[in-house]
């Protein structure tokens, strides 16, 4: 990759990026002017760093997709029954109550690898033979924020060192990174009220030989009995596949928790062991969650020549154990932002 200069380098190829990418190609294309745009995506594909599973608001994904149900949009289905489960050593017992944000009825069931990898390629689809140019640069990392004075220029993305090679230069740099970049930002331009703090959500997929298309349960209790903050999540996918997995927030007493482990225990629970039982592990993965919330977002999600956006400005929302709609939300916001500013 040599310069390239473009109207807007968003970093992060996840669903916060990519939905900043889709609203900027919608509104140039709508308006009928000429855009360039630039994602920057670590992992060698995009979605190969988004291994969550999600239940999620469908608002935002209606506002940014209004056929969503008919385009392709890889949706697991929509969530039919809902529940909140308590788990002792060896029982498990529904609640009577839980809060009204954690009934999950008529949201829509998500495997975000494969949200993601949709979105990159019907970005594709849709600039195709417009004036709306995207350049998706998977297997690039941004290491550096680049500045001219105290306004941020773009970002480098190699380590040579040269200023004419390997750097993108952008009129408006988004940062949806949840990573280093976002938070050298941060500390820049002292934008954050307090301190962040992380959970670490570990997930399997397993292929099952009972359907559970449409059931979503949220856990507390075992293996998490120590007072660590967090609980488990199971949602009910389509083709006969359980996404299974544990949060557990790293602030908690236990210095030498070991979240993968506690999610062994989790399956090993008999309430787990009859869902998987027969079953066959398809995929696993981990990944950091922002959990702080309102208090521990920037004070401002802009400054010269950047913004921030999703899971790098810690929009989650842990009250309700909701993250992808608020980042889509965001996302879309400073989309509308950047292309009034370009025009």
């Amino acid at each position: 990759m040599k310069r390239i200069e473009y109207d807007v380098l968003i970093v992060g190829g996840g669903v916060a990026g990519l939905t900043t990418a889709h609203r900027l190609a919608d509104a140039a294309k709508t308006a009928g002017v000429p855009l360039r745009i630039a994602v920057l995506e670590k992992g060698k594909n995009f979605g190969a760093h988004v291994l969550s599973g999600a239940v999620s608001n469908p608002r935002s994904v209606k506002k940014l997709f209004p056929d969503y149900e008919t385009n392709g949009f890889p949706f697991e289905g929509k969530c039919i029954e809902s529940h909140m489960t308590l788990l002792g050593v060896n029982r498990a017992k529904d609640m009577p109550f839980s809060p009204p944000e954690m009934n999950k009825t008529g949201y829509l069931i998500l495997s975000l690898s494969n949200v993601c990898a949709w979105m990159a390629d019907s970005l594709l689809e849709k600039t195709k033979d417009t004036a709306v140019a995207v350049d998706l640069y998977n297997g690039f990392a941004g290491l550096e924020i680049i500045y001219n004075g105290q306004r941020v220029t773009g970002v480098r993305v190699d380590d040579t060192g040269n200023p004419e090679q390997d750097n993108c230069y952008a009129k408006i740099t988004i940062f949806a990174d949840k990573g280093v970049l976002s938070r050298d930002l941060i500390g820049k331009f002292s934008l954050a009220q307090s301190n962040q703090t992380y959970a670490v959500g570990v997930k399997e997929v397993w292929e099952t030989e009972q359907d559970f298309a449409g059931k979503v349960w949220h856990t507390l209790g075992y293996p998490l009995m120590d007072g660590t903050f967090g609980g488990g999540f199971i949602y009910g996918l389509k083709d006969k596949k359980l996404a299974i997995g544990m949060v557990a927030g790293l602030d908690g007493p236990n210095p030498n928790l070991q979240p993968p482990q506690i999610l062994q225990a989790m399956k090993k629970h008999p309430f787990v062991q009859k869902m998987i039982k027969g079953g066959k592990l398809a995929r696993y993965g981990a990944s950091v969650i922002p959990e702080a919330g309102w208090f521990a977002m920037p004070k401002e999600l802009a400054v010269d020549g950047a913004m921030i956006v999703g899971d790098a400005a810690g929009t989650m929302d842990i009250k309700g154990f909701s993250g992808v709609d608020k980042a889509m939300e965001s996302a879309m916001c400073a989309a509308d932002a950047a292309f009034a500013a370009l025009q």
